[in-house]
């Protein structure tokens, strides 16, 4: 529901967006943004509250990842493995 009522805010018409989403049919799309028009307030809650989530996951993930190398340390490891 998420991307058909982004897309829908961002101007697409439903049958547009039934197109980019070969999973939907039409009256699903249609169903999603009747449903975000009676509910817009509790709809704009959950995206909003989606959005926070994933933007903490996000940073959560670049957070511990652990850089990989450097170009530099990457050479001088073939280096020492060459003798040299």
């Amino acid at each position: 529901m998420d991307v058909v009522i982004e897309d829908f805010k961002a101007g697409a018409q439903a049958n547009e967006i039934a197109e980019r989403y070969d999973v939907l049919q039409l009256a699903d799309v249609h169903g999603a943004i009747a449903y975000y028009l009676r509910h817009k307030d509790e709809v704009e809650a959950y995206l909003a509250r989606r959005g926070r989530e994933a933007h903490e996951v996000r940073v959560k993930v670049e957070r511990d990842l652990k850089p990989g190398p450097s170009l530099s340390e990457l050479r001088a490891r073939r280096a020492a493995r060459k003798g040299g």
